[in-house]
């Protein structure tokens, strides 16, 4: 899991790096939209794939994990004293409660958004609802709804252009990609990269829906001082487009941008090869065997674990105990090799009151019998009656 994260992360960070470094600055805002958005999908995705290369180096062909060794009590003489306190439950426990806040506030946020729509008064223009609410902010989107004051829509002082801001992050989804970010953001809530990306995601929103007015009304400078009148105070409804939402240089700037199609066309080409990269950096690798190096890996050990008893879960989740000639194939070459021995010390097998248990993820614990409870072996099935 720590790798998953880690990795997710780094993923995270150079895309938006890239975004910053090369991307931001280009007057290309519907591709800066997908690329955000699969930067996103990639951090999450990547880490899990598995890439599988032909060699002969010894290990897995079936894209299988290696497990890892943890010993518990005397083994090979050597006393390993397992941890009393289990730091990775309270992790859990902690992480998941978290979670469950963060989720909560999200859901509230959504329903509240939900019920001003439903207790003020509202009305449909040109595929969108208009809500007049009481509250003297400035107008913002969220799903088909665009949120204005009554106080100022009856005194006429939201002008078309701010209606058409609005519009825009209506007709382009743009609540579906805050949403997608939010959700994100409450599995990896301790990751700021994700909050900077929420950032950009949302700003190039603005870019988006500064474009549509722009195209629609040729004033650049006429728009850009309903811009700066009306600006106030943010509402901070973190799941909403607003109209005010960082009016930055930057944001007045890119309106008189251009940039050519041949440039786009360069620059859009240069992220495959980054999303490539990334894929071969951060996915998992499997090295393909050949089948005399997993016969010598098998009977090593089979070798090393013919004494044992072996415990796991079933399907149902019944506990299982068995020897290594009954475990299967799949269980088999998930085991690790023996641990490494100083040079010329032979390889001995675990003694018969060894216990392997094979139920945490990740791991193998070896331990003595007085450690667990080893139940009796069933008896022998019953002679068939001769015929």
């Amino acid at each position: 899991m720590i790798e998953y994260i880690l990795k997710s992360g780094a993923i995270a960070l150079i895309c938006l790096g890239f975004y910053h470094l090369v991307l931001k600055k280009e007057k290309m805002f519907v591709f800066n939209r997908l690329f955000l958005l699969l930067g996103l999908i990639a951090a999450i995705v990547l880490p899990f794939l598995e890439l599988s290369f032909s060699s002969g180096v010894s290990t897995l062909s079936n894209g299988l994990a290696r497990l890892e060794y943890v010993f518990i009590g005397e083994q090979n003489g050597n006393a390993i004293v397992s941890e009393t306190i289990n730091w990775g439950f309270i992790i859990r426990v902690a992480y998941g409660c978290i979670t469950a806040l963060l989720l909560t506030r999200f859901l509230y946020q959504i329903f509240s958004l939900i019920r001003k729509a439903r207790m003020n008064e509202r009305f449909n223009q040109n595929g969108i609802v208009l809500v007049q609410t009481t509250e003297e902010k400035a107008p913002f989107a969220f799903w088909n709804y665009v949120f204005i004051s009554r106080s100022k829509s009856l005194e006429g002082s939201i002008s078309s252009e701010v209606l058409a801001h609005e519009s825009a992050h209506v007709h382009q989804y743009h609540s579906l990609d805050v949403m997608f970010i939010e959700l994100i953001r409450l599995v990896f809530w301790f990751n700021p990269v994700f909050f900077y990306f929420k950032k950009a995601i949302q700003l190039n929103h603005e870019f988006l829906a500064d474009n549509a007015v722009v195209e629609d009304y040729k004033n650049i400078s006429e728009y850009q001082d309903i811009l700066l009148s009306s600006l106030t105070p943010s509402h901070n409804e973190f799941l909403t487009s607003s109209f005010n939402y960082n009016v930055t240089k930057h944001r007045l700037k890119m309106m008189y941008k251009h940039t050519t199609n041949r440039k786009i066309t360069v620059l859009a080409a240069s992220c495959a090869p980054l999303f490539l990269v990334m894929a071969l950096l951060f996915s998992g690798h499997s090295i393909a065997q050949d089948s005399k190096s997993t016969q010598t890996n098998m009977s090593i050990n089979k070798a090393y674990f013919k004494n044992v008893t072996f415990t796991f879960k079933n399907k149902e989740g019944q506990d299982i105990y068995t020897d290594y000639a009954h475990l299967s194939d799949e269980m088999k070459q998930t085991l690790p090799p023996p641990p490494p021995l100083p040079n010329g010390e032979k390889l001995k097998p675990l003694s018969k009151e060894t216990v392997v248990d094979l139920n945490t993820d990740g791991k193998v614990f070896i331990m003595n019998t007085d450690q667990v409870k080893v139940p009796p072996p069933p008896p022998p099935a019953p002679p068939k009656p001769e015929k």
